[in-house]
């Protein structure tokens, strides 16, 4: 190391620093040359961004957003999420265009990893020097990027790595994020960029295939440019993962993270289990913002506009888990025994009714599809009540 003053001192600080250095070269087992790894190198970022969650019922309209076409069906029960975060209001982090390089695309077998190994941002990496799964993304500008895609810095020895696209970018995250609770400022973007996205899992569930048309511009030429499809073109994927595991991660890295992001700054967040793609729910597990808008009662629904299914729709008392806030409560609620297996987990309106009761909804196309009240007893808030959609 070197320092611009190389006379000795005598300040005590120094002292105790040079005695240090010396101690951890001591005690650092020395490398040959040929072992150095420059990608090993951590990078100095940051702290972490507070992070999400989020529901409605699956049925309702989250199939729209996701679904899994020929090789397997989806499934509306849920798994457990990466831990919750601060559930303040993070304030809005400035958006950066992912950097793109000036380059013709290259073939997919520069595009694809057989060992996909990213950098540790900050610190010991937390679950594997190595993310679980190989990728292939044939359409992507050059070799993987390590570290993070855009505005939001990685947690301590959490790996990130992620690929530019002629459409976009996408971002890999091990182990995922914990939740991020508010966006009331859309820095994500509007997830409903991508409702044609799908996911093909084969049986083993070793593998998914991801198509994301508006970050890869193959797939709406080969759906609406050409009268009759060439039958015997490739299969076209914006996205191939293949796990390279067997043995299954204990939390949280059974959960690797995957935000796909388009040119406009769109964002979806999804969470994959690293062993087996078919662990449900199979599209991917939700990591959205849970609340992406705030109003006061003057705003509220009312609960008797909520839509109907007939005798399947939900009205009713329930006792859900208490928690520290309103938001907690929420969360802790959609992640209970007590709530229906579909209820989608991002995208709710808060609306503050009183000191003691707050309301979160779900409203899609101007429809009241899921309202849940929460209120405070004594300490603790809990949601004790839900109408909803039973479809």
């Amino acid at each position: 190391m070197n320092y611009n003053d190389q006379n000795p001192t005598n300040d005590p600080f120094r002292a105790r620093l040079s005695a240090g250095l010396d101690h951890i070269a001591s005690t650092t087992p020395a490398r040959e040359p040929g072992q150095f790894d420059p990608n090993a190198v951590p990078l100095a970022v940051s702290g972490a961004t507070p992070q999400r969650t989020g529901a409605y019922l699956i049925a309702a309209a989250a199939v729209a957003a996701l679904t899994v076409t020929g090789l397997v069906s989806i499934s509306g029960r849920t798994e457990q999420q990466p831990a919750q975060a601060d559930q303040t209001a993070p304030d809005a982090l400035p958006a950066t265009t992912p950097a793109q390089t000036a380059s013709t695309a290259p073939t997919a077998s520069t595009a694809s990893t057989a060992s996909t190994t990213p950098q540790a941002v900050r610190g010991v990496p937390v679950c594997g020097a190595e993310l679980p799964v190989t990728i292939d993304i044939p359409t992507a500008i050059g070799d993987a990027n390590p570290g993070p895609a855009k505005d939001a810095p990685t947690g301590e020895g959490q790996l990130a790595q992620h690929w530019n696209l002629p459409g976009g970018t996408i971002e890999f995250r091990w182990p995922a994020d914990a939740r991020e609770i508010y966006d009331l400022d859309a820095k994500r973007g509007n997830r409903t960029a991508f409702d044609r996205m799908t996911i093909g899992i084969p049986e083993d569930g070793t593998q998914a295939i991801v198509k994301a048309p508006n970050i890869d511009a193959r797939l709406d030429e080969a759906e609406f440019g050409a009268a009759e499809p060439d039958a015997s073109a490739p299969e076209l994927s914006t996205m191939t993962m293949t796990a390279t595991n067997t043995a299954a991660f204990e939390p949280p890295c059974n959960i690797m993270q995957v935000r796909y992001i388009d040119l406009d700054g769109n964002q979806l967040t999804l969470g994959y289990n690293t062993t087996d793609f078919n662990t449900e729910p199979s599209f991917g597990i939700d990591l959205n913002p849970l609340i992406t808008s705030s109003a006061d009662a003057t705003s509220a629904p009312d609960a008797a506009n909520t839509a109907g299914c007939g005798d399947s729709d939900i009205n009713g008392d329930v006792a859900g888990p208490a928690a520290g806030t309103p938001a907690d409560a929420l969360a802790g609620f959609l992640q209970s025994e007590q709530a229906p297996a579909g209820y989608v987990q991002s995208g709710y309106a808060e609306f503050k009714i009183s000191d003691n009761e707050v309301d979160y909804a779900v409203i899609i196309d101007g429809n009241l599809i899921t309202l849940i009240t929460v209120n405070q007893t004594d300490s603790a808030w809990a949601a004790t009540h839900v109408t909803s959609a039973g479809c």
